[in-house]
């Protein structure tokens, strides 16, 4: 692909809908819809800490979590939580888990104890109510 073909298919000197007539136009004549040809593939997932790893990591998690009395969080700062989990390059969508190395977590659980905070520091200080 020369240099001008490459401005127009990647629309640095175009206006957005003349970039978009060419590149609908460039689709059509390779014979592949739009949508296909912008198909944005995912990253592959983080792979997981070992099972070891895993299950030391939880068993501690839950002698917090009883050692703090079961304490949950209210559902703003869960919702909080996760959502920022959900941005995080560790988070596994497949199983809603935590890849970071000092965790492996399922998401949905630690997110709501008040002991627990993110590995990688993320989460905001949690209000503990008394």
């Amino acid at each position: 692909m020369n240099g001008s073909r490459y401005a127009i298919w990647t629309g640095t000197r175009l206006s957005p809908d003349r970039q978009h007539a060419y590149r609908s136009a460039w689709c059509a004549a390779a014979g592949v819809s739009l949508q296909e040809a912008f198909k944005i593939q995912p990253w592959p997932e983080p792979d997981l800490p070992g099972l070891v790893q895993r299950a030391v990591n939880f068993g501690t998690a839950v002698t917090r979590h009883v050692a703090h009395g079961l304490q949950q969080l209210p559902p703003a700062q869960v919702q909080a939580r996760v959502k920022i989990c959900e941005q995080c390059p560790q988070f596994r969508a497949s199983d809603r888990t935590c890849a970071a190395a000092g965790c492996g977590c399922f998401i949905d659980i630690k997110a709501t104890w008040v002991s627990e905070q993110c590995p990688q520091q993320r989460w905001p200080q949690c209000q503990e109510s008394s």
